[in-house]
């Protein structure tokens, strides 16, 4: 029988790992929370809280709200363009 390798994430941020988080998580083409866990060293709940952070700040934008999965990726021009087709319908 194998057994498990425990693995050591983070529970809380310090401020480096938060700065980190913030650089580079917006860069990506796709953010979860799984792959915030395996690339930061983060449990899955402060995986979420970092990535609802960045949503709520406008860094990063909602691709798809799944029940299991959430999905999101970078901010960038389409969404400027998206709310200038909107204004424009007005």
């Amino acid at each position: 029988m194998k057994a498990k390798e425990k693995v050591n994430n983070f529970v809380l941020f310090d401020q480096e790992l938060y700065k980190k988080v913030v650089a580079e998580v917006p860069k990506q083409k796709l953010i979860t929370p799984s792959s915030l866990a395996e690339k930061f060293k983060l449990n899955g709940s402060l995986a979420r809280q970092a990535i609802q952070h960045l949503y709520e700040k406008g860094l990063i934008r909602k691709v798809s709200n799944h029940h299991s999965q959430l999905i999101y990726t970078r901010a960038t021009a389409v969404k400027e363009e998206e709310e200038a087709v909107a204004s424009t319908k007005k």
